[in-house]
């Protein structure tokens, strides 16, 4: 048992199979591979995840660990034991299985004990019932280094999110398997009938049974460079946003100061034309129905702040700040340094957090002249205000019956591209970042998932020094040695005499002309930049009149990040290359917009799929402006088709898919149904239609007017006739049985036994045609009559001597088969005896060499002359054949 354990740990360094997909390419930035499987389903398998939207997310690493299930398949869910949270649907009546229980945890601690043993184990469990967050930390309590959340519907794979009043105590990574791939990982695990809607029939293998598997979780940023993209999705009142930005907030700006990342801050508008807030009336005039949750006529919107219509702000000042932010950051690219200086945005919203927004503790200050203010505490000058309140006015405005707004109409199209459907997000290189984003202080790649992402973006060795950051020593981790005089870690504070003060800042009586710098200031900080302006490094013009590319000539760095490049936004919100020849219509919709709901449909129309009137052009058979159609029955049919109102139903008129009962016309010309006990009453006895005939008492089909009608099938005594039992008028007028012993009495004596058994004869005779004129008086008519009874037995000769033919006829078939049999026989014989003799010849020469045959003495013809004697042997029979 340990040796297979032992090679399932070690194996990974054995086998390197080719997956098919890498991380890079992977949509969701995550992938599950197993590298140590060498056979089965999961041999050289690559699986999609989505890494949950909290937790650690080992952005750049991977995370490999032995595959474990709950303790068995009572747990599959791991959910909380209700009564939970108010709501059954919460939890479950097991509750989560009790810790230090799992047998496949403890197999893993008793037999994975060498040095190089995996000991890390990921816990697969079941999506249902409870928040992803109680099955997680209830696997975190367990000791999983990671979980694999199974979803029970066959859906697309999405991001994991916690509930907002949920406090983020996670900090092992999860991600979400898509049910089809959890089926296929269930079944080589050895679970049997995995289903977690129904788990009567669901069975979970023994420590004995598992099929122990390796899995390895992946995490990776596309196409990693020296140049690193990210994006911060959020709005002016996003409290999750705002702490990050609040932490992140320097380290922001020590990236961009390294000059190794491109930031660009986005903001989260809904659509308003998707929820119909931009409805016109006839004359084209905005109806609003949306009020004050929007700005520009309904075409960009917000949530209620407070949910609440009533009080309070309303969505149209979230959308308003939006765009103030956003002209904060049109000022920043456009003055600061290479078009690359995040300072001024990262401050602004700092300042209008703090003071006006969601830390201020209060609504009142959440409007524009607040937003101003602090605009002009960063630009004294008023510089920034005035751009801003230009810039609002340029992009279309914001006011509530405003029209298009060309900033806000990019970001909610962005919004769209880009799969945002939440605040706060992060993308970095272009795709999602998964996990917890507050980034607590100290921010280290350790301690913010942002900025390990980041740091994973870069090629190895281009990293800048804020990825290698470590926390500034505090008390606890430095020596007294280390200690400035005041007691505090690597201090500026000297011991003077008598007193614990700070060194003395250099004047300019004290330093020389190489310690100034270029604005004369003893140890200052100005400096000369590349367009020889003597400026601090932070200034907004610090390298002014440089490109992305280091030379004078403005070039600025393209949507994708290349400096001079022909990448740019279009119309519709995408990032594409200029030279296309798609490039101002890429993503337009069919009437021109940008509305990719709107399709095409069959018949020319460009219209939403839902719209009642989609494809309304197709025929039946789903030929555009076709000719046919459905009748009342469902039929297709050509509209102007003769029996069109008519197909497809009953003798009623009504359709006989619809009906239970089969309906038909009877022979009567009556509409009845199938089963009805009066169809055909208009029938004789003989199947004509109202031939009036019926079978009598005696079973004879007559005319039921014929005055004889009783006493057809009669006999002299007036009983029915039948075989054997018939009674007849004998010569002397009495009514008796051709057996009786007074037949004929009244006949001398002279009577045969030759004329009794005549007489016995035609009684015979006499029921059979009484017989033949029962079943043909049925079929035909009730007038029997002696013609009719010779043309059956003139057929039943027929009969007769037709079978003796053939009986004739076969039997001369197989004398004939016998004979050519025998004849075959003698002449394979013959040839058989022939064969014998030839064969005895020929070994009777070989045995007698000195047998004499006429060989020429003398010449080198002797061989050819005793095989040409050998060839030349006269057959018995010649038949034609080769031997």
């Amino acid at each position: 048992m340990k040796t297979a354990l032992a090679f399932l740990a070690t194996s990974t360094l054995l086998l390197h199979p080719h997956h098919a997909k890498t991380v890079e390419e992977s949509s969701t930035g995550a992938l599950l591979s197993f590298p140590s499987t060498i056979d089965g389903p999961l041999f050289n398998k690559t699986f999609e995840i989505a890494p949950a939207q909290f937790g650690y997310q080992k952005y750049g690493g991977a995370l490999e660990g032995v595959l474990v299930l709950p303790a068995n398949e009572t747990y599959h869910k791991e959910c909380p034991k209700c009564p939970y949270n108010g709501g059954y649907s919460m939890c479950t009546t097991e509750g989560p299985e009790p810790l230090g229980q799992n047998p496949y945890i403890h197999y893993i601690n008793d037999w994975f004990i060498e040095e190089d043993d995996i000991t890390d184990f990921i816990l697969v469990v079941d999506r249902l019932d409870c928040y992803f967050v109680n099955k997680i930390e209830q696997a975190q309590l367990m000791g999983a280094s990671g979980v694999i959340m199974c979803d029970w519907r066959a859906e697309h794979l999405f991001t994991m999110w916690m509930p907002t009043d949920w406090s983020d105590d996670i900090d092992i990574p999860s991600v979400l398997l898509s049910n089809k791939d959890c089926a296929t990982l269930m079944a080589h695990l050895g679970v049997s009938n995995w289903d977690p809607q129904e788990r009567t029939n669901m069975k979970y293998p023994t420590v004995e049974t598992m099929n122990w598997t390796i899995a390895t979780i992946e995490w990776g940023l596309p196409h990693p460079d020296d140049m690193v993209e990210y994006e911060l999705w959020t709005s002016s009142n996003d409290y999750l946003g705002s702490k990050f930005k609040h932490n992140f907030n320097t380290t922001a700006i020590e990236l961009d100061l390294a000059g190794d990342t491109k930031f660009t801050p986005h903001m989260y508008l809904l659509n308003g034309s998707h929820w119909y807030c931009d409805e016109t009336d006839s004359a084209g005039q905005p109806t609003l129905p949306c009020g004050n949750q929007c700005t520009n006529s309904g075409r960009y919107c917000a949530v209620d702040p407070e949910y609440d219509l009533s009080i309070g702000l309303d969505g149209m000042d979230v959308v308003q700040e939006n765009l103030r932010s956003l002209c904060v950051w049109e000022y920043d690219k456009e003055f600061g340094k290479n078009g690359l200086d995040d300072i001024l945005w990262w401050d602004y919203s700092v300042l209008w957090d703090e003071n006006c927004g969601v830390y201020a503790n209060t609504s009142m200050n959440f409007h524009a002249n607040c937003s101003f203010a602090q605009m002009d505490k960063l630009k004294s000058d008023g510089s920034l205000s005035q751009y801003a309140a230009k810039c609002i006015t340029d992009s279309g405005g914001y006011g509530m019956t405003d029209g298009d707004n060309s900033i806000l109409r990019t970001e909610t199209k962005l919004k769209y591209n880009s799969s945002i459907y939440a605040v706060p997000m992060v993308r970095v290189n272009e795709f999602l970042i998964h996990g917890n984003i507050d980034c607590e202080l100290p921010v280290t790649t350790a301690t913010c998932e942002v900025l390990a992402a980041i740091c994973a973006g870069f090629i190895s060795g281009t990293q800048p020094n804020v990825c290698s950051l470590t926390p500034a020593p505090t008390i606890a981790n430095c020596t007294d040695s280390e200690r400035d005089c005041n007691g505090t870690c690597y201090g500026t504070y000297l011991t003077e005499p008598n007193v614990c003060s700070l060194t003395p800042a250099p004047t300019i009586a004290n330093c020389t002309d190489s310690e100034r710098d270029c604005n004369g200031t003893c140890y200052g900080t100005y400096l000369t930049d590349a367009c020889g302006a003597c400026l601090p490094v932070s200034s907004h013009d610090w390298d002014k009149c440089l490109g992305c590319n280091g030379n004078t000539n403005g070039t600025e760095f393209d949507c994708e990040g290349v400096c001079g490049g022909h990448y740019k936004v279009n119309t519709c919100g995408y990032c594409k290359d200029t030279r296309r020849s798609d490039f101002d219509t890429f993503g337009q919709d069919c009437n021109g917009g940008c509305d990719i709901n709107l399709k095409a449909d069959e018949c020319g129309q460009c219209i939403y799929e839902s719209d009642t009137d989609w494809n309304s052009c197709l025929d039946c058979e789903g030929i555009p402006f076709g000719t046919k159609e459905e009748n009342d029955c469902g039929f297709c049919l050509e509209k102007g088709a003769s029996n069109f109102d008519l197909y497809g139903k009953d003798c009623r008129g009504e359709c006989e898919a619809a009906s239970i009962e089969k309906w038909t016309i009877d022979e009567c010309g009556m509409c009845l149904a199938t089963d009805d006990s009066s169809r055909d009453s208009c029938l004789g006895c003989d199947g004509e239609v109202n031939s009036g005939k019926k079978f009598n008492d005696c079973g004879v089909c007559v005319l039921s007017t014929d005055k004889n009608f009783d006493d057809y099938g009669r006999d002299c005594r007036g009983n029915c006739s039948s075989a054997g039992n018939t009674y007849y008028v004998d010569e002397c007028g009495a009514c008796l049985h051709p057996n009786d012993e007074s037949w004929n009495d009244c006949i001398s004596s002279a009577t045969t036994n030759t004329e009794i058994m005549s007489l016995e004869r035609r009684e015979s005779e006499l029921t059979s045609v009484v017989a033949i004129v029962g079943v043909v008086a049925v079929s035909s008519s009730s007038a029997t009559t002696n013609t009719e009874i010779m043309s059956l037995e003139r057929r039943e000769s027929e009969l007769t001597s037709v079978v003796a033919i053939v009986g004739v006829v076969a039997v001369l078939i197989i004398v004939g088969a016998c004979v050519i049999i025998f004849f075959l026989w003698r002449k394979q014989t013959s040839i058989n005896q022939r064969f014998d003799s030839l064969a005895a010849t020929y070994v009777h020469m070989d045995e007698n060499p000195q047998h004499s045959f006429p060989v020429q003495q003398g010449n080198g013809n002797a061989a050819k002359t005793k095989r040409k004697t050998l060839q030349t042997v006269p057959d018995e029979e010649d038949d034609g054949e080769d031997e």
